[in-house]
């Protein structure tokens, strides 16, 4: 079958187009001449035409219909003569990006379309009808209308079918950009809706709208393999869900591991094609050092062993070197374009303070709250250890990435010099609340405080300074304002880690008032644990009681009740009830190992002061032994064995 053609003729000004006749020579005429010979124009039995402006400040008029009567051609000449109809539907942009996507680069002299072209009507209409959508889509993202441009192509399962929809890339991009908006979930699902039957609908909704947009994004990757911006929209789509399953009253309904994978895979795939892809880079590095690890550690039910902290180690040594390649990528930026360096800004300050998260990570969180409890000093001095001197220098780091990121996310000094102290450089809300950065600063401090100490069990004057700089910044970090978008962020963790600043400094009444206006409904066990421990010290056992069982009352929520069960033995001890502090610590035994959790040597102390207070040395004595076995790097239960068997 013949296909049908259509002429498409260009006009500099709407006069000459309304004028009823167009002509052409040399030049004009030749360029018309390379793409389509004006013999098969003549002799073709096509009497339609399309008329459209060529100048740029003419792009939104709209085409007309043309009817064609003669058609001339001399040496010199080729010239039309014709009927203007009604106008169409569709502006005369449209046409200009149509001819460009149908003719060949090698029928086109310089930057110029030929003035009338010869095209296939079916094609044509296909180039417009794309364009149009697109034009369409544009004009909605505007207006942030997901929904309004998502009915436009409603049901999406009849675009398979539509052969010239489902082979355009650039507008499945554009549809999936607003199938990923809907369905969107970032919502504490627990009090947005008033029945189970309305979450589970509003799920169903959301979980289609996602399917969607997996399945648009996968077309564009089959229909442009080498563009890595169609793997970073699919690995977009797991990353995303991956936050949403991370959510705090969130959705439920997916396997963060499997997506996080998903996610991974993808990004990689952008990254062969792209290797400085930044955004990509970023969320890699996010994946595997703050996700991975915790469900690695954290998704089963039991304490996870040696093995599962190697793996988690490892994914986030990898994670911190996805954030190094951003900083290698950052410092050639200037030198492609300045643009680029003001585009990924964000994530570069971003990558700086999360370089330092995860080295923070891999130190470890050294407190452990029963060495205040139950406390055993000694007064060797030894060299620093192995392990200690690893940890030291992962806080090191931590903490000069931690002064970079809080240099480049300050605006006011960033050019100055020399530059300001670190904590005036931290106050500060840009890309990173000031809160954070200054709460940061003080964790990373009072961990290398608390290492150099052995939790405050060896007393080293020259680990003063880390404290000292520790409560400076969580001080600095609870007086200075969110940004008004954070306003409302309870700053209840910043006082929890001020709070063991003065435990370990033995002010606690100081660390109980630091707490007590933050002791809510919803209060985090963990920071219930801590005002408590500062009640035990304090004398206050009946409020320490109270807080403990209040920090017990939801189990799911509570990831060391063995801890719970301790404090209340060691209550019942201050209180001078043998039985009941011996009951307590049985079922904090029991509970470490009904989880899988090695039993912290400080159940095996805890016993040895129940032996030792029925009269039992010996009987103590071993249970120390034990302890020391758990754990030998802490030396002052060595000294107290000693104190002990000489009794």
């Amino acid at each position: 079958m013949t296909q049908e053609n259509i002429l498409v003729i260009g006009f500099f000004k709407e006069e000459e187009l309304k004028s009823g006749k167009a002509s052409w020579y040399g030049k004009y005429k030749d360029a018309i001449n390379k793409f389509n010979p004006v013999a098969d124009i003549i002799n073709s039995g096509t009497d339609r035409a399309i008329g459209y402006l060529l100048r740029a400040n003419d792009n939104d008029e709209k085409c007309y219909e043309l009817h064609l009567i003669n058609k001339h051609c001399s040496d010199r000449s080729f010239s039309l003569d014709y009927i203007v109809n009604e106008n169409t539907e569709y502006d005369s942009a449209f046409i200009k990006r149509a001819l460009w996507n149908i003719i060949p680069r090698d029928k086109i002299d310089g930057n110029f379309l030929p003035l009338c072209v010869s095209v296939g009507k079916e094609k044509l209409e296909k180039f417009i009808d794309d364009e149009t959508a697109l034009f369409r889509i544009k004009k909605l993202m505007q207006k942030n209308d997901w929904l309004g441009i998502y009915n436009i192509f409603t049901p999406l399962e009849e675009l398979k079918k539509k052969e010239y929809l489902w082979s355009n890339d650039k507008l499945l991009s554009s549809l999936s950009f607003a199938t990923a908006k809907l369905s969107e979930t970032y919502i504490n699902l627990k009090f947005s809706f008033k029945s189970d039957e309305e979450r589970k609908e509003h799920l169903k909704k959301q979980k289609k709208f996602r399917e969607e947009t997996i399945m648009l994004r996968e077309r564009c990757t089959v229909l442009r393999p080498d563009n890595p911006a169609y793997y970073s929209n699919l690995a977009y789509s797991h990353y995303q869900y991956v936050r949403e399953l991370l959510l705090p009253g969130g959705r439920r309904d997916g396997n963060i591991i499997e997506e996080a994978k998903k996610c991974i895979e993808y990004i990689d795939k952008a990254l062969t094609l792209d290797p400085q892809r930044i955004p990509d880079l970023y969320r890699k590095g996010l994946i595997l050092s703050g996700v991975m690890p915790k469900m690695i550690l954290f998704a089963g039910k039991n304490t996870p062993g040696e093995p599962a902290i190697k793996e988690a180690a490892a994914k986030i040594a990898e994670g911190i070197e996805c954030f190094g390649k951003i900083e290698e990528a950052w410092q050639i930026l200037p030198l492609l374009e300045d643009k680029m360096t003001k585009r990924y800004q964000k994530e570069y300050i971003k990558s700086l303070y999360n370089t330092a998260k995860a080295y923070d990570e891999l130190a470890g969180d050294v407190w452990n709250i029963t060495q205040y409890l139950l406390p055993m000093k000694y007064d060797e001095r030894h060299g620093e250890g192995k392990i200690e001197k690893e940890k030291t220098e992962y806080l090191d780091k931590a903490i000069s990435y931690m002064e970079k990121c809080a240099a480049m996310d300050n605006t006011d000094f960033r050019d100055k010099f020399p530059a300001p102290e670190t904590i005036t450089l931290a106050r500060y809300n840009g890309v990173c609340e000031g809160p954070h950065k200054l709460y940061s600063f003080g964790k990373y401090y009072f961990q290398k405080y608390l290492i150099m100490t052995d939790c405050d069990e060896n007393q080293k004057p020259e680990a003063e300074m880390y404290r000292n700089k520790a409560e400076e910044f969580f001080t600095a970090a609870m007086r200075f304002p969110s940004s008004p978008a954070n306003a409302r962020q309870s700053k209840s963790y910043i006082a929890e880690k001020l709070a063991r600043v003065y435990i370990s400094k033995g002010e606690f009444d100081k660390a109980i008032e630091t707490l007590k206006r933050f002791m809510k409904d919803r209060t985090d066990y963990y920071i219930r644990y801590t005002y408590a421990v500062a009640c035990l010290l304090s004398g206050k056992y009946e409020e320490a009681g109270r807080q403990t069982e209040s920090a017990m009352k939801f189990e799911k929520s509570n990831l060391e009740m063995w801890l719970g069960y301790f404090l209340m033995y060691v209550k019942f001890m201050k209180e001078n009830k043998p039985e009941e502090a011996e009951k307590n610590l049985k079922l904090s035994s029991e509970c470490c190992r009904k989880t899988g959790r090695k039993s912290p040597e400080s159940l095996l102390i805890g016993q040895a002061y129940i032996s030792y207070k029925k009269g039992d040395r010996e009987a103590a004595v071993n249970h120390l032994r034990k302890a020391r076995e758990i754990n030998p790097y802490r030396r002052g239960i060595t000294k107290k064995i000693s104190n002990w068997e000489k009794n």
